[in-house]
């Protein structure tokens, strides 16, 4: 009977064990999806902002490239005017 006994208690520690092993997996586990989704969070932010920061980059040198093309453009038309004037 108390061999019985024992080897109940043996087998019920076991279960109490693995419940409570896997509730912490469980729980873990749990953690680090919440974690990995703050992280996904912040890049998403930190990707949006790059993105934004990469066109105003790219407008300014898209205005750059126009002031300059206009620039060239009246160089040229000015040399014109100077050696059509000869």
């Amino acid at each position: 009977m108390i061999a019985r006994l024992k080897t109940m208690l043996a087998w019920l520690s076991a279960f109490v064990l693995t419940v409570v092993t896997l509730g912490g997996y469980t729980v873990r586990q749990r953690q680090r999806a919440e974690q990995a989704e703050r992280e996904a969070e912040q890049l998403m932010i930190n990707n949006q902002a790059h993105v934004a920061h990469s066109q105003r980059i790219n407008a300014a040198i898209r205005a750059n490239n126009q002031a300059q093309a206009e620039v060239d453009r009246e160089l040229e038309s000015g040399k014109r005017d100077y050696f059509e004037r000869d």
